[in-house]
């Protein structure tokens, strides 16, 4: 085997050239085939290849400094939990004990005796509807007073209705929202029937 030919795989595989590159390149500057197959195979083959002696040491230190770090690190945060993750400045809280609250002793309820029905007594009554609320139409927004939903809604609904009344005037959130609530129900009405 040629001390040349020996020399440059062995220093192209100490730089991690692949072999197909090496024969390529020596066969492109005249060399023959046997020969630097041969050459090849020897260098790539033989345990103490220039290849392997580079790399595997680095990885191996790699590993073993990573081990010692995680090491540390585990071995300063059981170490010293206490102290990293505890502010000085903060008393030891101390355990809360519930106060017993006094027990009333369960009073026992008369029962409700049901009115008779309407049918049994002969009586028909009717039943008032509840009354709406008096509207003072002279406010700037006479719906304001009004206690109940459902007649704040009607007010509204006849507000839209008969003026064009503008909701985004309203100042109040609340008052807003009854507001275009009431509008929605005008400008969209439930089609009940295709429900």
């Amino acid at each position: 085997m040629n001390d040349v030919l020996r020399k440059y795989v062995e220093e192209q595989a100490r730089n991690h050239v692949d072999p197909k590159y090496i024969r390529y390149n020596l066969l492109k500057a005249g060399w023959n085939a046997i020969q630097v197959d041969e050459t090849i195979a020897k260098v790539f083959t033989h345990p103490g290849r220039p290849t392997s002696s580079g790399s595997k040491p680095l990885l191996l230190y790699l590993v073993v400094v990573i081990a010692i770090l995680v090491g540390v690190i585990i071995f300063i945060y059981t170490r010293y939990q206490d102290e990293l993750f505890t502010s000085p400045d903060l008393p030891e809280p101390t355990p809360i004990k519930p106060t017993p609250q006094p027990v009333e002793p369960i009073k026992p309820v008369e029962p409700v005796i049901p009115a008779k029905p309407v049918a049994q007594t002969g009586e028909v009554r009717e039943q008032e509807p509840p009354k709406p609320t008096q509207v003072n139409w002279s406010l700037e927004n006479p719906c304001e007073e009004i206690d109940r939903s459902v007649d704040k809604d009607a007010c509204y609904t006849k507000l839209i209705k008969d003026d064009d009344f503008d909701c985004d005037n309203l100042t109040d959130a609340i008052e807003r929202n009854f507001c275009f609530r009431a509008l929605d129900a005008y400008m969209f009405p439930i089609d009940w029937d295709k429900t």
